[in-house]
């Protein structure tokens, strides 16, 4: 071992014996470097193995070793519930980490039952590539019944999936398809059966498509269909949808094709309804009875027509949840979009519970309707294109003074939309927001209300926090 190496004064020069001596510890020190990097790396490569070895060991004694193939496979199908590319889809992850977990994976069927194929997430990838691996999916589910979310309409590598998902039709259970024009002719040139078929939300390509519904007869292909999306504004044949069998619809159509929709599946007891064109003679059509219907969706995009509203043709007396949407101004006020709800409901006389209204805020037609609701225990009120007025907060809140009947005597959940700004404001309009909400605070047993929701921009002015009310669940957001 080299010693010490002596100490030179590095400003002056060194002498002939000096520099004889300096070579001579360059030398020995250059050998002790070498010897020094030898026994680094030894134990360096000693220090590896012994990492790699506890790393090893603590993985074969971590508790996720010990849980049943059964629980881990439950746990692979807890984190696919997102969707991702096929390539970080955690099942094609959990293939990769070990042998233990391959197996485990590759021998749950469930896990591979859930095709979800989104064209947008996939444009980095070959077709080749995702049909291979939709390929192995398909062979790994084996037998089990196949829930499948398929998107071709954007910049789509899908080519060939279609058709290969087809092969499998006899194990579809629960489909959603939104398709590009290739695909839409692959599909409705097919007449492979669904026996298993209970769901199905299709959206075809609107430009320039003439459907004939889904194309052959659907009742003897799809016996156990019982819900349906179709996207279609030029169906040319209801016949051959099997509307008498299904519990649940949604429908973007014109306002005709709805209500003959309609009238042939009285039995429905849910329905999504986007109407697209209104109809010139709605008001000599006859009534569409709806007997059974206890949720409906209905979204009337009409903001230049003089059309009333669709509901106005249709009675619901079961109905429960009501998610309205218009944003149309009638230039006369018999047939407006309040005066159509108003006119729906008192038809039906239906116990509605549930109501989320996105349209008119012409207050008194508006109070009028929840006049006909008092069962009344979820309100939304989220006026189209405007703030909810500060009127109608007063018109809510209840009084113990001898009178009429309050609003919503029985409601628990209330969702206000965007309130005036702060140049439009009342200057009282939080304080009467607070008043309102005491009088319904049911922590304090003043009523019913558990749970509220408004949009409010905030000012520096505001106090915090901005309604003092104990014991009631608030979300106030801000924009």
């Amino acid at each position: 071992m080299v010693s010490e190496p002596p100490i030179y004064d590095p400003l002056s020069s060194p002498s002939a014996d000096e520099a004889a001596s300096i070579r001579s510890y360059i030398s020995d020190a250059e050998g002790e470097i070498e010897e020094l990097e030898q026994t680094i790396a030894s134990l360096s490569k000693r220090l590896h193995q012994w990492q790699s070895w506890v790393a090893a060991q603590k993985s074969r004694i971590a508790p996720v070793r010990r849980l049943p193939p059964e629980l881990l496979s439950y746990i692979f199908l807890l984190a696919h519930d997102t969707p991702e590319s096929l390539l970080r889809q955690p099942r094609n992850v959990v293939v990769r980490v070990n042998a233990f977990w391959r197996a485990v994976a590759f021998s749950s069927p469930i896990l591979w039952s859930n095709v979800s194929l989104y064209g947008n997430m996939h444009e980095n990838l070959a077709s080749a590539v995702v049909t291979a691996l939709l390929s192995r999916q398909l062979v790994y589910s084996r037998h089990y019944p196949l829930t499948i979310h398929y998107d071709s309409s954007w910049r789509s590598p899908l080519r060939g999936c279609l058709a290969l998902l087809l092969e499998n039709a006899h194990r579809w259970m629960d489909v959603s398809l939104q398709v590009d024009h290739h695909d839409m002719e692959i599909f409705q040139n097919s007449s492979v059966a669904f026996p298993l078929l209970e769901r199905l939300d299709v959206d075809f390509p609107l430009r320039g498509t003439r459907i004939n519904t889904l194309g052959s007869d659907w009742t003897l292909r799809c016996p156990k269909m019982s819900y349906l999306g179709l996207y279609a504004d030029s169906v040319t044949d209801l016949q051959l949808t099997p509307w008498r069998q299904l519990a649940g619809l949604k429908l973007r159509a014109s306002a005709q094709i709805t209500l003959e929709a309609l009238s042939l599946a009285p039995q429905l007891t849910s329905a999504e309804l986007f109407v697209s064109h209104p109809l010139q003679t709605q008001w000599t059509r006859p009534v569409v009875n709806c007997s059974q219907l206890s949720v409906l969706k209905i979204d009337h995009g009409r903001p230049n027509s003089t059309e009333p509203h669709l509901i106005h043709l249709l009675r619901a007396p079961a109905l429960r949840e009501l998610n309205f949407t218009n944003c149309s101004k009638h230039p006369d006020a018999q047939y407006a979009t309040p005066a159509s709800l108003n006119a729906f409901l008192s038809a039906s006389r239906c116990a509605l519970t549930w109501l989320s209204y996105r349209g008119s805020t012409a207050q008194q037609p508006f109070l009028d309707i929840l006049s006909l609701v008092p069962s009344l225990t979820y309100l939304a009120f989220k006026p189209f294109g405007h703030s909810v007025p500060h009127s109608f907060i007063r018109s809510l809140t209840q009084s113990d003074a001898p009178g009429p009947r309050s609003l919503l005597p029985a409601l628990v959940t209330l969702e206000l939309g965007r309130m005036p700004e702060l140049e439009d404001r009342d200057a009282n309009l939080r304080e009467d927001i607070e008043r309102m909400l005491c009088s319904r605070n049911a922590a304090t047993e003043a009523g019913t209300l558990r749970s509220f929701t408004l949009s409010w921009r905030a000012e520096q002015t505001d106090p915090d926090p901005l309604f003092a009310v104990p014991g009631l669940n608030m979300r106030i957001l801000s924009y």
